[in-house]
């Protein structure tokens, strides 16, 4: 063992790095777009919510504190 880097040691170290690079970029995109699907979910939910808390016009809650 001569303790050299030889042209197969980088060659092994390149793909070894594009493989990891490919791993990460296609996991991480899989990842990224369930995110941004939750997200619009729950965009969508929030909407909803806030809908369903329009404010009263019956004006009822003015007579809240009369006894």
């Amino acid at each position: 063992m001569t303790g050299l880097i030889t042209s197969g040691h980088i060659a092994n170290a390149a793909w070894f790095a594009l493989c990891w690079l490919f791993f990460i970029a296609v996991v991480g995109s899989i990842l990224l777009a369930r995110w941004r699907e939750r997200e619009r979910q729950d965009a969508e939910e929030t909407e909803r919510v806030m809908k369903s808390l329009l404010t009263d016009t019956t004006h009822v809650h003015e007579m809240d504190g009369w006894s």
